[in-house]
């Protein structure tokens, strides 16, 4: 049935030919099911439904419930494909329900598996899951370890890939790929690989997804299942892009739409090729008889074919325009991504270089004023050595000198330079520790720019012995212990 069909319906007619002569009733339903299957395996589904609705009738006039679940589960799988997943939904359980309630669980276990997978294709994740995780419970129960227990598994983990379960999606593609290899079934390997390099996607395992998607290329190339090699492709390409290879993304991307492209020309081609084989029938049968009516009606599926050949050619013609489009649309957004990347890059070198520049601006400031502060400590120092009759003169000068050495102007210009390499320094600061002083906020940023005692002594106009003190007492009000250390907590602030 599956491997040549054409041979399959040959075989099918002549048992049923025999199961009419000999009575054979249970022959007869073997025989429509061969046929049927054998034109659903061709894609001829319309006989596939004819000889599965026979096979139904068979069995029902000799009450035979198992022979009616197998039809009612095989036209589930032709509604399927034909594209009707509500009818096909509808049959298959129908046929679930038909087996269990005679007995035949492990029958029914196929179908549970198609009802997961139709529930899957509708976005109905959790209902899909349910019915999976019955199958994967009855493959365990009635068959151990099989090929259809590594397609369930896969089926199961692309579930979880579409709810973002990461964890779940990898468990269960790892234990579909050793089932599949057990069983040496290569077709439901492919689509595992494919699995694992969706979950590894999923667990951001970028470079093993690209690994597991050669996996299933090369499955796919040795066996010729061409919708492995676009999606594998589409695989590939969704990793390059999250790794950053733009480059080897577009390639991809662009592989994935060949394929796509040349998948859907053998879609045309096919649905030609039945178009015209229809015809040659129709035409051959009307040849009996010539009439008026004959050949009407050969006109008539004529013009119907020239109507479908143009229709089919100007759809695919659309297509292929959208991808080109889309393909366009993608590669601009790549191109956009870049730039935005490399105008980033850019933004931050400068405002590295900036922030360099305050730096240093910022340091030079300090350092000039605490040398000037020095100096007017040394010419106060030196005013105090002088022995003179005009004292009061004196304390005038030693007054402007220290007035001069701790002005507030001096303080405000140093803050907003401060802040511009540290920007909210002090707010933080203040949120953190709210009962720290003006004098503290002062030292705190002296400490920041890594100054020694002798350089913060000068700009507080206080002994560098005062300093050390002063560091002392601002760790208690921190709360800080004597282990920690206060340069470490006022750099990460």
């Amino acid at each position: 049935m599956m491997s040549q069909p054409d041979s399959g319906i040959i075989i099918g007619k002549e048992v049923i030919q025999f199961a009419k002569r000999s009575g054979i009733h249970k022959g007869l339903t073997k025989g429509y099911n061969i046929t049927a299957m054998s034109y659903w395996a061709k894609g001829d589904f319309n006989n596939g439904l004819k000889y599965i609705k026979l096979m139904e009738d068979a069995a029902i006039k000799h009450k035979d419930s198992s022979e009616i679940a197998a039809a009612l589960g095989n036209t589930a799988i032709l509604y399927i494909d034909m594209g009707d997943r509500e009818l096909g939904l509808e049959y298959s359980k129908k046929a679930v329900a038909l087996y269990n309630n005679i007995g035949e669980q492990k029958s029914a276990i196929h179908y549970i598996n198609n009802i997961g997978w139709i529930y899957e294709s509708k976005e109905m994740y959790d209902s899909a899951l349910t019915y999976y995780r019955q199958a994967l419970k009855g493959y365990k129960k009635y068959y151990g370890s099989n090929q259809w227990l590594g397609q369930n598994m896969c089926n199961i983990s692309s579930v979880y890939y579409h709810k973002n379960i990461a964890d779940s999606a990898l468990r269960y593609a790892e234990q579909a790929i050793e089932e599949c290899r057990k069983h040496n079934n290569q077709k439901a390997l492919g689509h595992s690989y494919m699995g694992m390099s969706k979950a590894l996607i999923l667990n951001k395992k970028y470079n093993q997804a690209i690994n597991y998607a050669d996996s299933a290329l090369y499955i796919a190339t040795t066996k010729n299942i061409h919708t492995l090699t676009a999606e594998a492709y589409g695989l590939k390409y969704q990793s390059y892009e999250k790794l950053g290879d733009y480059q080897l993304a577009i390639e991809n991307m662009k592989l994935n739409q060949k394929w796509t492209d040349s998948l859907l020309n053998d879609e045309t081609h096919k649905e030609l090729d039945k178009v015209k084989t229809e015809l040659a029938t129709e035409k051959k049968d009307k040849e009996l008889t010539i009439s008026k009516a004959a050949n009407e009606r050969k006109l008539y599926y004529l013009i119907l074919a020239a109507i479908l050949i143009i229709a089919t050619a100007t759809i695919a013609y659309l297509i292929y325009i959208r991808q080109q489009l889309r393909i366009k649309a993608k590669n601009k957004q790549l191109e956009l991504e870049q730039k935005e990347k490399e105008l980033v890059a850019l933004e931050l070198e400068n405002q590295e270089l900036l922030n360099h520049e305050l730096n240093k601006e910022l340091l030079t400031y300090t350092l000039t004023t605490a040398q000037k502060n020095q100096l007017l400590q040394e010419i106060n120092d030196e005013l105090n050595n002088i022995n003179s009759n005009q004292q009061s003169e004196l304390r005038k000068i030693k007054h402007s000198v220290n007035i001069a050495m701790s002005t507030e102007e001096d303080w405000e210009e140093f803050k907003l330079r401060f802040e511009k390499v540290h920007q909210s320094f002090f707010d933080n600061l203040t949120e953190k520790y709210p009962q720290l002083s003006a004098n503290d906020l002062r030292l705190c940023s002296f400490i920041k720019l890594n100054l020694n005692s002798k350089q913060i002594a000068s700009l507080l106009n206080i002994a560098p012995s005062s300093v050390d003190i002063s560091k002392y007492r601002l760790k208690k009000k921190m709360g800080l212990g004597k282990d920690d250390s206060l340069i470490k907590i006022i750099n990460n602030i």
